[in-house]
């Protein structure tokens, strides 16, 4: 072999090894971008999960909205009904007066019973019960019975 045809070999062998060197970076390259794109991939995956659980949590936060607003809409309607009702039924018992009876006056006639029924109703006014309404016999018996109601240690009627 002449000298020639030996060194053609050495560059060729000596450009075989920097082929293989540039060869096994490149090599060396893809796995470490192949091993960033399995990493990157899971990451997807991942976003993609939670992704998928916010929209889930959206579409129930929509339906409970939605809940609401219906609900909001009903007491809305019933608080309409509730004044129209106040202001119907309030300015009609703002006109209206309770009259209170007044005893009748004492004639000046000598009937204890006429007397006792006076004394009586005035008691009455200080509280202001129904037995004002009762007159003659009734309310004889009435405060007959009240008195032996509280000489006897009973609950009185009130009613």
């Amino acid at each position: 072999m002449s000298k020639n045809a030996l060194e053609q070999v050495r560059d060729t062998v000596v450009r075989l090894e920097e082929t293989a060197d540039g060869l096994s970076e490149t090599i060396a390259d893809h796995i470490t971008h192949g091993l960033k794109i399995v990493v990157l991939t899971e990451k997807v995956v991942s976003l993609e999960m939670s992704l998928a659980k916010v929209v889930a949590q959206i579409e129930e936060l929509k339906s409970t909205t939605y809940f609401f607003k219906e609900q909001m809409e009903s007491f809305s309607d019933e608080l309409t009904l509730f004044k129209r009702a106040i202001r119907t039924n309030g300015s009609a018992t703002d006109n209206m007066r309770f009259k209170v009876p007044e005893p009748k006056p004492f004639d000046d006639t000598r009937n204890a019973k006429e007397l006792e029924n006076f004394l009586w109703d005035m008691e009455q006014i200080k509280s202001y019960n129904h037995q004002m309404y009762l007159s003659g016999d009734v309310k004889l018996w009435w405060r007959t019975r009240v008195d032996d109601d509280l000489s006897a240690g009973r609950v009185p009627i009130t009613t």
